[in-house]
This record gives structure tokens, C-alpha cells and sequence, in this order.
């Protein structure tokens, strides 16, 4: 029951609806807003009240299994409904319409925000491969709104900023993407290179060092170190990077 669909322009009577900040309460009144079984086109309000929340395992005639975060509600709701927005009193969505057995099931709101958080993260990443880096900076910033605890969100915010040579921010962002993830091996490598490109060396090296520690198989986090001794003089080790490198990138 979700889809990104990116639209050229909305019609001109539309309006958007706000997602709550707030999750619901038990007992708290909601609406849930659909069509009858398509009847006539005409969208029809619903009360009910949330009886409680839980995280369940949603199966679908395909075969497909989805874990998420649910709202079972006190909703009549029939064929017509599903993929509707539940909203609050003030209007605001705080969840998806999905599913009927003994109550009415809705996709709770913190899960509407991971799948837009994820949809923006990765429109960031064709932005920065078209090196449109200040598209993907905002794309990552809006995606951080909803999930501000990705990792990957944070590293990929940090190679936009580091192509635009703001290596300041770029080491931030890959910062806290490694407070998150402390495993993140690419994140380390990131990190490092900044620090080459700003002429630390010596934390070039930890940092690419640690990356190595990680995955032993990230050809450019030996080339990143390599360069840093090669700067420092220390000839035999920049060659030694080097040489795995190469077989790395020859698949050996």
C-alpha cells in the first residue's frame, strides 16, 4: 500500500496533507478516508479509535511478508479503503489504511517515514552520480528529517559535500555516520580521505587503516593510505598499499 509517485505538477485544487510528529495514543479518535468499493468517485470519512500499536508480520496474497509497525484501530471500514490516509483531528496523516480482520490495521506513520527517508536517500544518490551535489545535499537533508538515524544517509550527505570540497561538513557527517554505525567501513574510508585532502596524514592513515580493519577488500582505502605515506616519505609501506590495491582491482 506504498508507492513514490513523483509528479510533473499538482492538479490545482490539490492540497498536501502534513505527517503527524506525534504517534498516537490508545483511545485516541482517528479517520481513516477512502471509496467504498469505487463507488461513484466520492471519498468517504470514517471515525474510529486506536485500540493499540504493535509491530506484526503483514502477508500478502503474492507470497510477500513485510514487518512493520501497525495501528489496530476501532474503524468500519470495506473493500475501498486500503492505501487511504488515517488522519488525526487536525487533519495530519499518522498512518495508512492496509488491512481488516476482527479491526481495522493501518501502517503506523514512523514506517511512512522510514520508506520516504529511504525513496530520498536513494534520489540523493543518482543526484550525486550526475553530480548534481546540491540536489542530493537537499535530498538527504529532507531524508534526515524523517530518519535522522541513518547511517548511510550521513555518508552519502558527506560525499556531496566533500565533491563540493567542504571537507569540514563532509568529515561531520561521516563522523556521525560512524557514531551510528561504528562498523561502517566506508564511512572510515571516507573520512580519511578528507583528511588527505586537507593534508592530515596521520589521520588519513587511521582512519583508512580502520576502514582496512573492516574490509580488507576496499581497494580505495589502501590507495587513499598509500598516498598519505607516500606524502609522509614513507616509501615501502605507499608501495605496499599500492601493490594490494592493484591485486584488488585485478580480482586476486
Amino acid at each position: 500500500d506504498l508507492a513514490i509517485l513523483e509528479l510533473e505538477r499538482l492538479p490545482d485544487q490539490a492540497r498536501a496533507l502534513l505527517l503527524a510528529e506525534r504517534p498516537v495514543a490508545v483511545g485516541q479518535r482517528l479517520w481513516v478516508i477512502g471509496n467504498p468499493r469505487g463507488e461513484f468517485g466520492l471519498w468517504t470519512p470514517r471515525a474510529g479509535r486506536v485500540l493499540d500499536l504493535t509491530t506484526d508480520v503483514m502477508k500478502y496474497r503474492s507470497g510477500q511478508e513485510v514487518e512493520a509497525r501497525l495501528i489496530r484501530a476501532e474503524l468500519p471500514i470495506q473493500a475501498g479503503f486500503s492505501g487511504g490516509p488515517l488522519v488525526n483531528d487536525r487533519g495530519q496523516v499518522v498512518g495508512i489504511c492496509t488491512a481488516w480482520r476482527e479491526a481495522t490495521y493501518c501502517i503506523d506513520i514512523a514506517e511512512v517515514r522510514t520508506f520516504l527517508a529511504r525513496a530520498l536517500r536513494l534520489r540523493a544518490h543518482r543526484a550525486l552520480a550526475a553530480k548534481k551535489f546540491d540536489d542530493a545535499i537537499r535530498d538527504c537533508d529532507e531524508s534526515l528529517r524523517h530518519n535522522p538515524d541513518d547511517p548511510q544517509t550521513y555518508n552519502t550527505r558527506g560525499a556531496a559535500y566533500s565533491f563540493q570540497d567542504d571537507y569540514d561538513r563532509a568529515i561531520a557527517d561521516y563522523t556521525q555516520a560512524i557514531r551510528l554505525d561504528p562498523n561502517f567501513a566506508v564511512a572510515y574510508r571516507n573520512r580519511g580521505s578528507c583528511w588527505y585532502l586537507k593534508g592530515d596524514d596521520e589521520q588519513a592513515i587511521r582512519d583508512c587503516t580502520r576502514a582496512i580493519r573492516l574490509d580488507a577488500t576496499d581497494a580505495r582505502a589502501y590507495e587513499r593510505r598509500g598516498q598519505a605515506y607516500a606524502r609522509r616519505g614513507e616509501r615501502d609501506r605507499a608501495e605496499a598499499d599500492f601493490a594490494v590495491a592493484r591485486r584488488l582491482r585485478a580480482g586476486k
